[in-house]
């Protein structure tokens, strides 16, 4: 389904591509370069997902990673690897 693209969607968006790594709801808070409120960054990011425009993942320190999808394919068998640094340790997710 094709959405109003708002300067928030486009905001999150261009972030999580320019950083080329999965990032918490916290992280894109930190780096966001407008002005927004978390429960939006939030909404955005679930609207994301809803559209198969980013993935999501739930780490081992039990926060949710935020991935953009690259190379999704409904009519193949999709492996998605996030490969992400949360504290020290290196964590792949296979989805």
């Amino acid at each position: 389904m094709n959405r109003r693209s708002t300067p928030t969607k486009e905001a999150v968006l261009k972030l999580l591509k320019e950083s080329g790594k999965a990032m918490s709801q916290d992280a894109i808070a930190a780096e966001i370069k407008i002005d927004i409120n978390r429960a939006a960054i939030y909404r955005v990011l679930n609207r994301f997902c809803e559209d198969g425009v980013v993935h999501k993942i739930v780490a081992e320190d039990s926060k949710q990673y935020f991935a953009v999808c690259e190379k999704c394919d409904s009519k193949s068998t999709l492996t998605i690897i996030f490969t992400f640094v949360v504290g020290v340790a290196k964590n792949r997710m296979f989805a």
